[in-house]
């Protein structure tokens, strides 16, 4: 499958965190005809959720479900005001950077898409900006804008996919639709004969807000695991060495209180039987994934975290490398095939 081609359709598609439902609504229709997933369906809160299930004979092992976790939901803004000067007001959705929005190019999703760039009072030229002091420009006037746009619509940034040299790819919403890409890959081109899970690949809502989304999903599904996906930081000057990998490194798997030591171990020796290289990233106190929202879940539910290497992290130019997609997506595969680590994870989990 190829999967920049299965970025790109994920990109296209508007997910503010809270409006994550048009993308997965919009969504549902092509995966049921392209994919090779058995359901395909949007729950209550807006997850996408894709299932395959292991073959009926496993020679009396009982199936591991395992759930296989991309957050579908994008950093952005919602309008929070249409001012008589025909300029918008916004609130963050997600984390932002104001250093970066000035003369940002946005898409306003109102009743039509417009384009619109942020401007900014020109007397804050040597000072970081503060959100309230920034405006976007639609070219509408007042009368005109407020039959086009209404107060609660969301707002994103207006970049495109591109490369960068050969291997790098450049755009908005990587964060964490890349990971999302791969993990459909990685399972729609798995032999179905050779799946050894019960699979939901979850893309999840709300992450970019503080989580939930992604437990409902797992109580749903009645994950015995969770292997959540997101980007994290790329080698940069100021990043800490121990919090971070190059990009075209391989993924990164994190270290951490709130992941389950067991289930990481049984991710490492399949890379290395596999030949790919995973960078160890020390998390002690949280991930900042959907992995926090999920070990206390139900009763507990043993997680990991694998990551891709990302930077420029939550602005219009998040870049990746395609080595490390690759890498993920082989990874992903040689896990949900292996019917050995679904008895390492049977065993862990302590099935009768």
């Amino acid at each position: 499958m190829d999967y920049e081609s299965v970025l790109r359709e994920l990109t296209s598609c508007m997910s503010v965190s809270g409006f994550e439902r048009r993308a997965a609504e919009s969504l549902v229709p092509r995966f049921k005809e392209t994919f090779a997933f058995d359901e395909v369906n949007c729950d209550c809160v807006g997850n996408l959720i894709l299932k395959r299930y292991a073959p009926v004979n496993t020679g009396g092992v009982r199936r591991v479900r395992l759930m296989l976790d991309a957050h579908i939901d994008e950093i952005g803004f919602i309008v929070s005001e249409i001012r008589d000067d025909g300029l918008i007001s916004v609130v963050p959705s997600g984390g932002i950077d104001t250093l970066i929005l000035p003369a940002a190019e946005v898409t306003v999703h109102g009743r039509e898409k417009l384009c619109g760039i942020v401007t900014d009072v020109p007397e804050n030229i040597s000072a970081p900006p503060k959100i309230e002091e920034l405006y976007i420009d639609t070219g509408y006037p007042a009368c005109e804008l407020r039959e086009r746009v209404s107060i609660g619509d969301p707002v994103t940034y207006s970049a495109q996919i591109c490369r960068l040299g050969a291997s790098r790819l450049l755009g908005r919403a990587f964060d964490d639709k890349a990971c999302a890409a791969a993990l459909i890959c990685a399972v729609a081109d798995a032999p179905r004969e050779e799946i050894a899970f019960d699979i939901a690949v979850v893309l999840s809502t709300r992450e970019e807000i503080g989580g939930g989304g992604v437990a409902a999903a797992a109580i749903a599904f009645g994950a015995d695991a969770v292997i959540v996906t997101d980007g994290n930081f790329a080698a940069a000057p100021g990043v800490p060495e121990d919090d971070s990998a190059p990009l075209g490194n391989g993924p990164m798997i994190s270290i951490s209180a709130v992941t389950d030591r067991r289930l990481t171990s049984i991710i490492r020796r399949t890379a290395e039987a596999e030949g790919i290289v995973l960078s160890p990233v020390v998390e002690a106190c949280s991930t900042g994934t959907n992995a926090s929202c999920l070990y206390t879940c139900r009763s507990g539910v043993p997680c990991a975290v694998l990551s891709l290497p990302l930077s420029g992290m939550h602005t219009a130019s998040e870049c990746i490398d395609i080595g490390d997609v690759n890498a993920m997506i082989r990874l992903v595969g040689a896990i949900i095939t292996s019917h050995r680590a679904a008895g390492e994870l049977s065993e862990v989990l302590d099935y009768e």
